[in-house]
């Protein structure tokens, strides 16, 4: 998220049983956050960051092939942090490490994953395996070795499924 998006985001946090489905509403299908009059690098995608991310593998995916190179990734996942603000409200950080514990993170990251492998991906490295999570940064796939977590578990299924031999 960018700051242009942090009052909206507090608001839905004055509901906090439907603050969480607002932002896997932003995430999987857009609209919420979607403003026109917002500049182009801090408009929200009006699909959604999944429909953003398979726009972008399509376009990338597409000049990796035009130059017969393999698609492959480094430091894939979500990126649900504040972009440019080391001070971001600590309120919204704890909603964005809620949804990484949620299990629809797992779904996303399964759909997200389709997405890679359908557009042609080959490599993808995630970032990263173990990392506890804080006000401003939840990109483990796990916070502590030995929990139990859907991203996680969506990782390993892909693993699982696409390992070459």
């Amino acid at each position: 998220g960018t700051q242009v998006h942090e009052n909206q985001i507090l608001e839905w946090l004055q509901q906090p049983e439907t603050a969480i489905d607002n932002l896997f509403q932003e995430l999987e299908f857009g609209g919420l956050l979607y403003d026109e009059n917002h500049s182009d690098d801090e408009r929200a995608p009006i699909n959604g960051a999944l429909g953003r991310f398979q726009n972008a593998m399509t376009m990338h995916s597409q000049v990796a092939r035009d130059h017969n190179l393999n698609f492959v990734s480094y430091e894939a996942g979500q990126h649900l942090a504040f972009v440019n603000d080391p001070y971001m409200n600590t309120e919204i950080g704890q909603l964005f490490n809620n949804a990484n514990r949620d299990s629809r993170m797992g779904n996303l990251y399964d759909q997200m994953f389709n997405i890679w492998k359908n557009s042609g991906g080959s490599l993808m490295m995630h970032f990263n395996h173990i990392q506890g999570y804080n006000p401003w940064v939840s990109f483990g796939a796990l916070e502590y070795h030995g929990q139990s977590s859907r991203k996680y578990d969506a990782l390993m299924r892909y693993i699982d499924n696409h390992q070459t031999p």
